[in-house]
Parts: structure tokens; sequence; C-alpha cells
């Protein structure tokens, strides 16, 4: 490969700077920024022929380490023309042991088209990825608009360069693969040179130099010379290489390089942080995106965002949207734990925004909870607010994802917090994709994206400001509704109040918990020996379950017996009897020693110690857990307690 480097032009050029300063303004992380756009890269060029609707695409992000034979390749064969400071700079990071990053995607179109900016095809991404810098993108339907995604590349590489591999179809339609490599340097004083440079087998068009690409079996080669695995010969996509990969957030102590696996393991959460929609299928149930990382040839799993919170509570939500998009109903009935909304403008659909309350839990041990090692305290992170506790503060969901077509979450927009502190709620707008060229809004929404893409900025009116209003507006009323709720007052062994309601869509009596510790109770002035722990909710075969557990450390002088009692608890405060035999409404399934964990309804009921309304405590078990099972309500606040027999 020889270097050709872009001279000079009378009109002047971008500053290469400026390329990759591009995302400096955005409040996101750099893993983050990096994930975001090469994933929106690949899905914007996935291959939409009919043949290929709706299959999605595969994506794989893949820290490696440079072996002496991949070093011997890039000094001989790719760089071999590389002189001063560009040589300089390319050997501190392509040396054997160093770690580089292979993205590579499978299910696109690949880099297609013509490979000059003067030629014309039906297709045009080479030249919009290799030579073009900033041009818009006329579909709405896609992530990006400003043609800045591919910027990242190279702000993510100390050296600022990065190996294209390609299989695609050419200006005829003929399928081929294509090579090439970019390094972004300005000599200072260099007046002649703008500080492109392309590794390539320079040519002519109409007397003019130009960066052509290596084509056919010897793009493959070069290919797996970096450990690519050459496309398959009906196959098409892209695969980047980073030499010296560095992200800020991800910088040690003495140097800028990542540790590989902390690299793979922020790479893959990012994908599931911002991607899960498009995981799920996106609003419209449109296709996939199949994202997996490696780190040195091992595949990272990263959490699975379908069973951790608060993830599994927005994956609810967009449940609920694709149902609407694809039947007209969501099948949610509106409640104060569980709402769908369609959001107009005027008369005009523009999306539909779903919430759901669930209560606090705790969270899972998040790899990008990062911490400096020059502070020893957390990096910031822009959902850390969401995913971890920071200082005195608990990690709570208050949030809206925001989402377009495309799928990835543009942001996660933090509002009010639930007016009762266990609770929080996750919520989904989508930006209906009906209609021509993804739906009459959509250009608005696209335009209001800064480069990022990581927001919607807008003046005081128009549809996005609209839209986003209503959005705060109705995660306001549903975070903090102006109802009374009622207090727990039993007395015994204590109590457990339980806000209870359709939070999850996959159960029947499906519920959410919020507990309020037991009041001590006394008798003749003497604290109770009986502790009541706080409650749980959780789903056994799709059935959502209040467990109560309780024991007695001492007995003595106090009655062995225990009952439970259910009452809703009226919106306008106070309580009710419930009629359990009713639909939805909360039942008491039995006494235990071990909280069930398998079974149905009807088998669990079998195995309880009793089904009676009182339970009397055995001889001799003082201090062993006993537990009270009760099936969930699905349709409105409910209180359980737990108290002794004699009141």
């Amino acid at each position: 490969m020889k270097l050709f480097s872009e001279k000079m032009s009378p009109l002047g050029v971008v500053n290469i700077d400026s390329i990759t300063n591009l995302f400096a303004v955005t409040e996101l992380d750099d893993v983050s920024v990096f994930v975001r756009e090469t994933a929106q890269n690949s899905w914007d060029a996935r291959d939409k022929s009919t043949a290929n609707l709706g299959k999605g695409i595969e994506l794989d992000y893949r820290v490696r380490s440079i072996t002496s034979d991949i070093q011997s390749s890039l000094d001989k064969v790719f760089f071999k023309d590389a002189t001063g400071e560009i040589k300089n700079k390319l050997n501190r990071h392509t040396r054997e042991g160093q770690t580089y990053l292979i993205v590579q995607d499978k299910g696109t179109i690949g880099l297609a088209g013509p490979t000059l900016a003067t030629e014309q095809g039906t297709k045009n991404n080479y030249v919009a990825f290799l030579l073009n810098i900033g041009q818009d993108h006329p579909d709405a339907t896609t992530g990006g608009s400003f043609g800045f995604g591919k910027t990242v590349f190279f702000k993510a590489s100390a050296p600022k360069t990065i190996l294209v591999y390609t299989r695609t179809k050419n200006a005829q339609d003929i399928l081929e693969s294509r090579f090439i490599g970019v390094t972004l340097h300005k000599t200072p004083g260099d007046k002649e040179h703008t500080g492109r440079h392309w590794w390539c087998e320079p040519g002519k068009s109409n007397g003019i130099d130009i960066p052509r690409p290596i084509i056919g079996k010897e793009a493959d080669k070069l290919a797996e010379m970096l450990g690519i695995k050459p496309y398959d010969q009906a196959e098409t996509g892209t695969a980047v290489t980073v030499f010296g990969p560095e992200f800020e957030n991800l910088k040690r102590e003495g140097t800028n390089n990542p540790d590989p696996q902390t690299l793979a393991d922020c790479l893959a959460e990012a994908a599931n942080f911002w991607y899960w929609p498009r995981m799920e299928g996106g609003g419209a149930n449109d296709g996939k995106l199949r994202c997996h990382i490696w780190n040195m040839g091992i595949q990272v799993a990263p959490f699975p965002y379908a069973q951790t919170a608060p993830f599994i509570a927005f994956k609810s939500c967009l449940e609920a949207i694709q149902r609407a998009v694809a039947e007209g109903t969501s099948g949610v009935t509106n409640s104060q734990f569980q709402q769908f909304h369609e959001i107009k403008y005027f008369q005009s659909r523009v999306g539909y925004l779903c919430l759901m309350k669930s209560p606090k839990t705790d969270r899972s041990l998040f790899k990008s909870r990062l911490i400096s090692p020059a502070s020893g305290l957390p990096m910031s992170h822009p959902l850390s607010s969401m995913l971890w506790r920071s200082g005195p503060e608990e990690a709570c969901s208050r949030h809206v994802a925001l989402i377009r077509a495309p799928g990835q979450v543009i942001q996660y927009l933090r509002l009010s917090e639930c007016n009762d502190n266990m609770l929080e709620y996750a919520g989904v707008f989508f930006l209906h994709p009906e209609g021509s060229n993804g739906g009459a809004f959509n250009k608005e929404f696209t335009k209001a994206e800064p480069a990022a893409h990581d927001k919607w900025e807008f003046n005081s009116s128009g549809v996005v400001a609209k839209t986003v209003e209503k959005i705060k507006d109705l995660a306001r009323e549903f975070a903090r509704p102006e109802v009374v709720g009622a207090t727990s007052s039993a007395s015994g062994m204590g109590s457990i109040s339980t806000n209870l309601a359709s939070l999850w869509s996959s159960g029947e009596g499906a519920g959410g918990i919020t507990i309020k510790p037991p009041h001590p109770t006394t008798k003749n002035g003497k604290k109770s020996k009986i502790v009541v722990n706080p409650g749980k909710l959780f789903a056994i075969n799709g059935v959502n379950y209040v467990s109560l557990q309780f024991y007695a450390t001492d007995l003595e002088g106090w009655p062995r017996t225990v009952k439970y009692t259910l009452k809703s608890v009226l919106y306008g405060g106070g309580n009710d009897d419930i009629n359990s035999e009713e639909e939805g409404h909360p039942r008491f399934i039995g006494w235990f020693e071990e909280e069930p964990s398998t079974g149905s309804t009807q088998e669990i009921e079998a195995k309880a110690l009793s089904t009676e309304t009182v339970f009397e405590i055995p001889e001799g078990r003082e201090g062993e857990k006993f537990h009270a099972l009760f099936l969930a309500p699905s349709t409105y606040w409910a209180e359980f307690n737990i108290i002794t027999s004699n009141g």
C-alpha cells in the first residue's frame, strides 16, 4: 500500500482538528459516543432490499493485541511509505502487544457505490465515509444527519489512523472487496498538504491524482493480515480497524491506553445502554441489531438488560409501543402504575408514550462505573443517577427514553421523582414512523439534534417543543398524582403497607411494591419480640406474588398465633375490605417455611403449611423464619398486614 497525501486546494479545506473535535460539546462519555455513532453508521447502512428487509444486522467489536506477524505487516505492507512525524506516531501505537480495535458489521450494504466524489451511483456510501465530511443525510429515517459519525473512529485513535475493509457492490452493481486506510495528521508549517492521507493504490482521474482502494482478492488478503475473516462471496459489510484506541474516561495512571478487558466491558455495556431498543426490533419491530463484543478472542457477556433494573421496565414500555404500532392497541389499561398515551400535535399523531412504575431495587454492579485514578472517586457518566448510588443518593429511574425510528436512545430525559420514595418509573417515547420519509415530523426532530444526537434542542414553539412539554407534563402527573394514600395503623406484630399495581406486563396479577417499615408494637409497655421483615414482590411463571417474612425471637408472655389482614387503600384516604374472589384482587395463598420459587398457583398452595387465616408458630421454632404469601393485585393499591391474633 502506498501513501497518498491530499494537497491544498485554492478553495480551502476543512480544518483537521475540527473533524476530531466535533463531539467535544456533549455530556456523553467517550465510549458512549463511540458506540452510539459506530452502531448508527452500521444501522444506517443496513441492506433495505426486499429480500433482506427486516433481517437486521450483525455488529462486532473486537479488542485485540498486535502480534509479531501483524506488526511486521503494518511496517512492511500497510505503512511502509510512512515517514517523519506520521511514522513516529504510528510506531508508538503499532508495536507487538499493543491493543487495537476492530468494528465489523454484516448485513449492511458496505461502502457501496463509486470511489470518486465526481462519479455518480445509486449508492454513495464509500464517498460519504472516506471522502466527504459533513454531508447531510437526506433520509430522515436514519440516525445521522450531519455526516460526521465516522469521525469518532479518528477521535478514538491516538495516531488518528484507521484501515477500512469492505465488501460491497460497485457503481456497476457488481460485488467486490475494497481496502483503504486513512490518517489525519497536519505537520506544522506544511502549507502544501491538508492533513488528510490515504493508504491506498494512487491513480489518476482526468489527469488529477486520486486515492483508489485496493480491489478484489488482494483486499481480502490485507484484511486477513489484520486478523479479519474475509467476507464470503454473498456477504456484504464493513470492518474498520482502529489503532491506539484511547478514550478519555478509560485513561489509566501513566498511560492513555485503556485496559483491554475494561474497554471490552464498557463497549458491551454502552451497546446495551443506548441500543437495547434496536436489539428488540425498534418501535416498529422492523429489524434487530445483534451486537457482540470480544476481548482477545473471548466473547464478553454484558448485563442482561431484559432482566436488569431499570431496563426491564423500559423494555416493557417498548413492547406496549410495538403492539400499538403493529396492532393499533397497546394492551395497557391506564392506572396509577402504568399509562399509555398517544401524543398529537394539533390533530396529527407525533408518537407514543408509555410509563411504568416499579419498586426501587438494588442495581447490578455495572462495569462502566469507573473510579478516577487521580481522585479515587467515581467518574462522571451520563446515566450515573439512574444506574448507581452517588454518595447518599441511591440510584433511581425517573427517566423517559426518547427514541426515533433508528432505535437508538437519543436521551434518557430526567423528569419528576415519584411522590412515593420507594417507587421509581421508566418511560419510552417513540416518534411514530408512519408516513413518507419516516413520519411527518421525523425531519423536525432530526434537525433538533446536535452532532452527537444526544438531545432534542428547540425553541419555545413548534412540534419538538410541544412534544417534549407534553412528555414532561404527563410524566409529572404520573409520578406525583394528587391523591391521598392511607398509612398502616395495625397493631400486634407490626404491619407492612404495600402499594401494588400492574407494573410488569408479563404477569397475570402484575404488581409493584413499596414497603414502609413496620411500627414496633408493645404489650404491657414491652416491645414485641416478633419481627416482620420488609415485604417482597416477585414473579413465578409470569404470576406476581407478595411475600411477608416474619419470625419470633422470644414468645414468653406473647400469643403464638398470628393472622393476616388485607385492605384496599382508597385514593381519598382510608381502607376498605377486599373480596379476594374478584378478578385482579389480592388473595392469600398460605403460610410457608420457605418462600416458593416454582410451580403454578395451585401447586404452590398445595405446599403451604396452612391456608387458614390464623397461623400458630410451632413450639421450639423461635428464631426460624416463616412466610405469608399473597397473590398480588393488578388494579389498585393494597395494604397487607400481619398481626397477633389478639389484635
